[in-house]
């Protein structure tokens, strides 16, 4: 199992880690000097209708004021203090998980471990975007992160998606200005619409991949979820049930070759049933099941649709944030 797939839940302070991960600015030598980001202007209000909402610098000031509230959060285990700095599905799981670490012997705590980041990459989309993204190495591990960043409502900078890249983010295209290219996200280029990724991609917890996400379950990604949507004891059985999730916003860019990649939220339910007597399914249902366990999660995913290949899960997080 990868560590795109694997749930945020599998420790208690799991999305405490990511959001830490997440904002953790790293060495200043890391960070001075972004030569490598989609959009390099020395200063893009020169005209604001036309240009994005900020520079590669602010951006990098941005990473260090996320860190910086993280470890307060964590600190005094205060999700009051991530609200200012975090949103989206991730801060309704990082909510839910500094409960759960809050709620346990200090014995039973997981550390939290620091980790810095590397190679940043600034994503600045062109004309009509209030967000962007951050493509950046994980030292401790050499993984990639994507984080995207969108505006709230008083016109601060929300983090509102961390995911760990399973595969290498692929070549955005640039505009004459060299930022980063919006695509909408009803786009025909590939081989369904990014609007309709989270729905291809529930399809496979959902059927298997029966439905909208057949083109999804013979790749890599897919052939995982459909590894993790079947447990390991033979005397349960798991169903899962799309839901809307809370945040429904998406951010899609073109990519060089002419496809798509879009970040978007979701959300659904998982029940598990045992079986009163062991033995294996017999023919037209299952055995009567008892005591279900129903929990509630909620995450974001990243998706490459190419233009002439099959769409990639380019990763997916996701916690546990209620039961029952």
């Amino acid at each position: 199992m990868t560590k795109m797939m694997r749930m945020g839940a599998a420790v208690g302070a799991a999305g405490l880690l990511t959001v830490l991960a997440a904002c953790t600015s790293g060495a200043s030598s890391d960070w001075d000097g972004l030569a490598k980001g989609v959009g390099t202007v020395e200063d893009p209000r020169g005209e604001a209708a036309s240009y994005p909402s900020i520079n590669q610098a602010e951006a990098v000031a941005v990473l260090a004021g996320c860190n910086d509230a993280a470890e307060r959060a964590y600190k005094d285990l205060d999700v009051t203090i991530l609200e200012e700095v975090v949103g989206g599905s991730l801060l309704q799981r990082s909510a839910a998980e500094i409960a759960r670490f809050a709620s346990q012997p200090e014995a039973d705590s997981e550390a939290i471990v620091d980790r810095q980041y590397t190679d940043p990459r600034i994503i600045i989309p062109g004309s009509g975007g209030r967000w962007w993204m951050a493509d950046v190495a994980v030292v401790s591990d050499g993984s990639r992160q994507l984080l995207t960043f969108s505006e709230g409502e008083e016109g601060q900078w929300l983090l509102v998606s961390a995911i760990t890249l399973d595969a290498e983010l692929p070549a955005i295209a640039v505009d004459e200005r060299g930022f980063a290219r919006i695509a909408p996200d009803d786009d025909l280029s590939g081989r369904f619409m990014p609007r309709d990724a989270v729905a291809a991609y529930q399809d496979l917890w959902e059927t298997g991949g029966e439905g909208p996400g057949s083109p999804l379950a013979t790749t890599p990604g897919g052939q995982e979820v459909l590894e993790l949507r079947t447990p390991a004891d033979q005397l349960l059985v798991a169903r899962y049930a799309s839901t809307a999730p809370e945040h429904t916003d998406s951010w899609t860019l073109r990519t060089e070759e002419g496809g798509t990649v879009t970040v978007g939220h979701f959300a659904h339910t998982e029940t598990i049933t045992g079986f009163r007597v062991p033995g294996p399914v017999p023919p037209g249902g299952d055995p009567e099941p008892h005591n279900p366990l129903i929990t509630h999660h909620t995450g974001e995913l990243a998706m490459w649709i190419p233009a002439a290949e099959s769409p990639e899960i380019l990763g997916a997080q996701w916690s546990a944030i209620g039961v029952g």
